[in-house]
């Protein structure tokens, strides 16, 4: 349990084994374009409708000559710009994991074949593992997505309401960034979602050190989508020796 607490040590390690192996770079190069360049657009929006969105949901606030009206409207601002970088990150993220799961799935594999010299025996076609990448990564990005706005209830609680949503948020995030970066590795193993979840559930520790970390990496614009594929390898290289062999 006390060397989980070091686990966000991996992401250096990562990046160390990405730079020694050149032959992962052709599985990173698409990824990082497509992900700069879908989170540019989401930033050009925000930057250009997210003001006139604000404004219609904060109406009454920015027409009134109340200076409290005026200074709750600005206070109110900052959040919302917040919330909405936030919100562009987590789809950036999602979105370029379900065009590109195809690539992830490889670089783990590649991976975890130079780590270890074991090489995935699994025969199975390329469109065929390519559209079952992407339905998967599809599904999943809506559940995740639905039990997040689900949580959004939590806002209705009064006064503790939003300090408990942004803890159990928080959480939830990262663990589901963990679960996101560790099990592109258990997939050669193909047991359950349920099997895959429980097995995390079960090093909390480690959890929180590599998803606390990845999740401050997810809040860098830009410096998330660069590192994405380093967060790929790493979780490879966690699983492989923290979690292949963990029974539940």
């Amino acid at each position: 349990m006390f060397t989980d607490l070091f686990s966000f040590k991996y992401i250096f390690k990562g990046l160390s084994f990405l730079g020694q192996n050149k032959s992962l770079f052709k599985f990173t190069i698409i990824q990082v374009v497509l992900g700069i360049f879908i989170f540019s657009l989401f930033l050009f929006f925000a930057t250009v409708k997210g003001i006139e969105i604000f404004d219609s949901m904060a109406i009454g606030l920015n027409q009134s000559e109340n200076w409290f009206y005026n200074f709750t409207y600005y206070l109110l601002l900052v959040p919302f710009y917040l919330l909405l970088y936030a919100a562009g990150g987590y789809i950036t993220f999602f979105f370029t994991s379900i065009i590109i799961s195809p690539l992830n799935t490889a670089l783990a594999s590649k991976t975890r074949f130079l780590y270890t010299g074991e090489k995935n025996n699994e025969q199975t076609g390329l469109i065929r593992s390519i559209l079952s990448d992407v339905k998967y990564e599809a599904i999943k990005f809506l559940i995740f997505t639905i039990i997040y706005l689900v949580m959004l209830l939590l806002l209705l609680i009064p006064v503790f309401g939003s300090v408990i949503f942004l803890v159990v948020s928080t959480l939830y995030m990262i663990f589901t960034l963990t679960f996101e970066f560790v099990e592109l590795s258990m997939d050669t193993e193909k047991n359950s979602a349920k099997h895959r979840i429980a097995i995390l559930l079960k090093r909390p520790i480690l959890v929180l050190s590599f998803g606390g970390a990845c999740f401050l990496i997810f809040t860098i614009p830009f410096l998330n989508i660069v590192l994405f594929p380093v967060l790929v390898v790493s979780g490879a290289l966690m699983y492989e020796d923290k979690l292949k062999k963990a029974k539940i």
